[in-house]
């Protein structure tokens, strides 16, 4: 996602008497082309030696590119001359680092420290010596997802409507999108949300068109309300000051996936003139965490804002999770974790996922999860969509496109503190909510299948199954329909092979609603009451 920019200059002195081939691969190097242009030398190579700055060049591309496996054997070879900048002693470390080789990246980091400052390499330093510590994380599963391709493709939140990710796509200048098969042809790259519901439908979240060239790359909802807060960047905005993220709010229609009432969010960036965007608002839906560039600002810094009152505070910097270089893409997951990127702490390298325990604002420790979460390459995005499986995106080394989804399964718990004699599995759980149709009963969702195979195995806890509906109709009715939702849920409950012995049905009617209808609801508000809980208890002894 985050591309970091070397400034790197060497100077060109092509003679006549160099070949063709090295002419032009020259070109391809000043503009950028690195690709052609390391093709070219690498076919030069094999059937003459390139003159000292062409192989500088070529080393150089190969970095830029991430080939770091090609690059390393060159960069080493270039740093045994006498003449070399102090660059290709961090492009030797790097590589190097990359390789595993971390006494080696060690000693060139240092030696780069020693000549030159345009890199912050303390980190990296520290790097060296903490990774080969490290173990690597075990899991049951970890695997690319199957709907990652050429483009980037990253995760996001899970919603009661389904779960979030991003595709980028293609328009053309009239901002229509473009095929895939015609992506090639595309005037410009936009990145779009996506939900994919109970059904594993997916459906393109829509945006007013009163931006053009619009690209959503996050979007975090209030559930209790259907607003929403997402980022927005015009890629080929006219004033700089619009190209760059900014965040805006509207409002979700989860029958039609559109998003209305478009407008910037109170402390969007354009009122101070920085970088806003990847928030994420907690389970309370109280505290909204951002990322925030500017003058400022250590790189990306990540600040939060408190709902008080119905309106947002001031966003202050959140100064425990920050550090000398960027911290992006936070997300919580459930009510008790928080998920973000760094490159600013020791790690694999470039953005690592770290994650900690919250209560409020308050954070725990901040940990580091193991490869083969973290990678070289940038990692981010990291979601719990179950008590032991999660989703996160990466740019790694051997993936489908420019960004892919990651999905994985853990063995281990999220390192939370069980109560005695209480299994993990309980101390993680988050009460299941079942959406249903206007006086229907029908089940359209899927039941947690981590929650059938935990009851299952257990005789110390029982579900519970209370029944919704929203409060149009009268209290006999409402309470008749819950417990039709509930008896239904409890009937696809004993069809997945739980004993009829752990599971206990209620209705609740129109009472306990999850919103305050007394002065009237939109149609998206009642929908928001017209449910089944499922909460996990224990029996009673």
């Amino acid at each position: 996602m985050k591309y970091i920019t070397v400034l790197f200059l060497i100077s060109i002195s092509t003679t006549s008497v160099w070949a063709q081939s090295l002419t032009k691969a020259n070109q391809w190097f000043e503009n950028y082309e690195y690709a052609k242009a390391a093709e070219i030398y690498s076919d030069y190579a094999k059937k003459d030696e390139l003159p000292m700055e062409d192989y500088k060049r070529w080393a150089y591309a190969y970095f830029v590119l991430g080939e770091y496996n090609k690059c390393l054997p060159l960069v080493d070879s270039i740093i045994r001359t006498n003449d070399f900048s102090p660059t290709f002693y961090y492009i030797h470390a790097e590589t190097s680092f990359a390789a595993g080789l971390y006494e080696q990246a060690n000693e060139s980091y240092n030696k780069y420290d020693e000549l030159d400052s345009e890199f912050m390499v303390a980190t990296r330093i520290e790097s060296c010596i903490y990774i080969p510590t490290k173990e690597e994380l075990k899991f049951v599963e970890n695997r690319a997802h199957p709907d990652n391709d050429a483009r980037a493709d990253f995760s996001g939140e899970i919603w009661a409507y389904g779960q979030v990710y991003f595709k980028e796509f293609g328009k053309d200048s009239l901002g229509k999108f473009m095929s895939h098969a015609n992506i090639k042809h595309s005037e410009i790259f936009a990145v779009h949300p996506f939900i994919k519901d109970a059904k594993g439908e997916n459906h393109r979240i829509v945006f007013p068109d009163s931006i053009l060239h619009i690209s959503v790359p996050s979007i975090t909802i209030n559930e209790a309300t259907n607003q929403v807060i997402f980022t927005v960047m015009q890629p080929i905005a006219n004033k700089e000051l619009d190209v760059i993220p900014h965040l805006y709010q509207g409002t979700y229609d989860s029958e039609t996936f559109t998003v209305s009432n478009m407008k910037l969010w109170k402390f969007s960036g354009y009122e101070d003139s920085t970088s806003c965007a990847f928030a994420t608002l907690n389970k309370e839906n109280n505290i909204l965490v951002f990322s925030k560039m500017g003058k400022f600002t250590n790189g990306a810094d990540l600040y939060f804002s408190e709902l008080k009152n119905g309106e947002w505070t001031s966003p202050k910097e959140y100064k425990e999770l920050n550090s000398a270089l960027d911290e992006m893409y936070p997300l919580y997951s459930g009510d008790s974790i928080l998920t973000f990127s760094s490159e600013g702490r020791p790690g694999y390298g470039n953005l690592d996922i770290y994650y900690t325990e919250v209560n409020g604002l308050s954070v725990g420790e901040i940990k580091h999860f193991g490869s083969p979460i973290n990678s070289y390459g940038d990692d981010f995005n990291f979601y719990y969509f179950s008590v032991d499986s999660a989703r996160f995106s990466s740019n790694r080394i051997g993936g489908v496109g420019d960004d892919d989804i990651y999905v994985i399964t853990l063995l281990e718990d999220k390192n939370t503190v069980a109560e005695p004699d209480m299994p993990v599995f309980v101390q993680n759980w988050v009460d299941q909510i079942l959406y249903f149709d206007f006086d229907k009963f029908a089940l359209k969702e899927q039941i947690l299948d981590d929650l059938i195979v935990f009851i299952n195995s257990t005789d110390g806890y029982q579900i519970v199954i209370s029944g919704h509906a929203d409060e149009r109709g009268t209290i006999e009715y409402n309470l008749k329909l819950g417990q039709k939702r509930a008896d239904e849920v409890e009937r696809e409950f004993i069809r997945l092979g739980v004993d009829k012995e752990k599971l206990r049905t209620e209705t609740k009617g129109k009472t306990d609603p999850q919103v305050d209808c007394s002065n009237g609801c939109t149609e998206v508000e009642y929908a928001k009451n017209r449910f089944v809980k499922i909460q996990l208890l224990q029996k009673e002894k």
